[in-house]
């Protein structure tokens, strides 16, 4: 007899979420799935909100709680059927934010350090060092020094490239404090966090939000 498995994992595609906290979520089908559910939980991992969706649909849209568009959330969705059921976790961050065409600030780690250029070197010090935020399309933007045609570019550690076509482009998202914000490097999963003074890149986990929150001091 063809006996009924358990789905396989389902994956989520994509979320996106807009300024009035409209939020999307599209996911690829799965085999033996007779239904999925929708879960979204917050940093606490409390389940703030739940959709069941029709074995049928490949996307849902729900309209997320206007007071709390912004911070890290988790989109867990599970594929069901009578035998059993697979999750799949995914996180996100609320609306990406429009901080303006250009601006100066220093950037300064939740540990109260800022970061610092000295010596050709990027290092967390106790001294303010102001960057150039530079708007490049819809709400992303590159940092690079003040003044001079020097450009952030993060693959494993935060370095200087002179190459502006090298320079990473960042989303900037307010934090769920509504003071701080998490910086994101643009098409991954993947923030800066500190580690022995150095800025490196994380991926996202609800375990070191802390690290994940930058204060951007204009």
């Amino acid at each position: 007899p063809n006996y009924l498995t358990k789905p396989s994992t389902p994956t989520i595609t994509s979320v996106s979420v807009t300024a009035v906290g409209k939020t999307t979520v599209k996911f690829n089908k799965v085999k033996n799935a007779s239904s999925y559910t929708l879960y979204l939980k917050d940093t606490t991992g409390k389940t703030i909100y739940t959709k069941s969706i029709s074995s049928k649909y490949t996307s849902t849209t729900f309209n997320f709680s206007s007071n709390k568009p912004y911070g890290i959330y988790t989109v867990s969705l599970r594929a069901n059927n009578s035998v059993g059921s697979k999750t799949m976790n995914v996180y996100y961050n609320g609306p990406t934010q429009n901080l303006g065409e250009q601006f100066n600030a220093s950037l300064k780690s939740m540990s109260n350090r800022y970061l610092s250029y000295q010596n050709s070197v990027l290092e967390m010090l106790d001294e303010s060092y102001q960057y150039e935020f530079v708007k490049e399309s819809s709400n992303t933007y590159i940092i690079k020094l003040v003044g001079e045609e020097k450009y952030f570019v993060l693959n494993n550690e935060l370095q200087i490239t002179e190459n502006k076509n090298e320079a990473t482009i960042f989303y900037i998202f307010l934090a769920t404090d509504k003071t701080n914000y998490v910086i994101r490097k643009k098409g991954v999963t993947s923030v800066l966090t500190e580690k022995d003074n150095k800025v490196v890149s994380s991926k996202y986990s609800t375990e070191h939000l802390d690290t994940q929150k930058w204060i951007i001091e204009k």
